[in-house]
């Protein structure tokens, strides 16, 4: 399901970020999914098969540490033990942040 929005022009960063816990069967990519929204990110959020969320993500600094900090607490219902973070190639997104299947591998 993808969701845009106008960001209008600025420089972008993209960082890619690997969420280990109780994260999946709780919501926690929707909950991924709205607060890019809120903050006006584009990227994608999917379930990885070893159990973490992959969230890749494009905007300001400023939108993504904001994503990043909700990434650190996650939904009701979730238990985020770590949320590993590394700099990504710049990717274009598009004006979308959506959440993808599941994919097979582990993301390392």
């Amino acid at each position: 399901m993808a969701v845009g929005y106008n960001r209008g022009r600025m420089s972008l960063l993209c960082r890619r970020c690997l969420a280990s816990g109780h994260v999946q069967g709780v919501g926690y990519r929707v909950f991924v999914q709205d607060a890019a929204i809120r903050e006006k990110v584009s990227g994608y959020v999917r379930n990885l098969v070893d159990g973490r969320v992959e969230t890749v993500m494009s905007g300001t600094i400023e939108s993504i540490e904001r994503v990043e900090q909700a990434l650190q607490l996650g939904p009701a219902g979730s238990r985020v033990d770590r949320v590993d973070v590394t700099e990504h190639a710049v990717e274009t997104f598009g004006e979308v942040f959506e959440i993808r299947a599941t994919t097979r591998r582990t993301g390392e």
